[in-house]
């Protein structure tokens, strides 16, 4: 059974900014840190997809939208860094573009919530 950095937001976003996730998910898909992981770990997908809001939230104009990125095994203690690095870059510049309410992020399936550092606008 792996771990995974999960992440959750709140967001309504018209078309333009549905292109503008997608391109940004592929500028970190294509980084060289990504590939290197992606070839020598066969590092997963940057998921990033809506969910269905439940009862309670059908009313909302926000939908909720959810991630999750596994873990690859085999990891030494700087390549888990540089790992949480790259998919917490990913999900920092989608709070940097698109904003969003709450914002939950957790390293090691939820256990460790990652913070939010306001000066430099990134999750660490």
């Amino acid at each position: 059974m792996s771990m995974n950095i999960t992440y959750r937001v709140r967001w309504h976003l018209c078309e333009p900014q549905l292109a503008q996730l997608w391109a940004i998910k592929t500028k970190h898909e294509h980084s060289e840190a990504y590939r290197r992981f992606e070839q020598e770990y066969g590092m997963e997908s940057l998921m990033i997809e809506p969910r269905q809001p439940n009862a309670e939230e059908a009313h909302s104009d926000n939908s909720l939208w959810w991630g999750a990125v596994a873990y690859p095994s085999g990891l030494d203690f700087l390549e888990f860094e540089e790992f949480q690095e790259i998919v917490l870059g990913f999900v920092s510049e989608l709070r940097r573009t698109f904003g969003g309410d709450n914002w939950e992020v957790f390293l090691y399936d939820n256990e460790e919530p990652a913070k939010w550092h306001e000066e430099k606008e990134m999750f660490y």
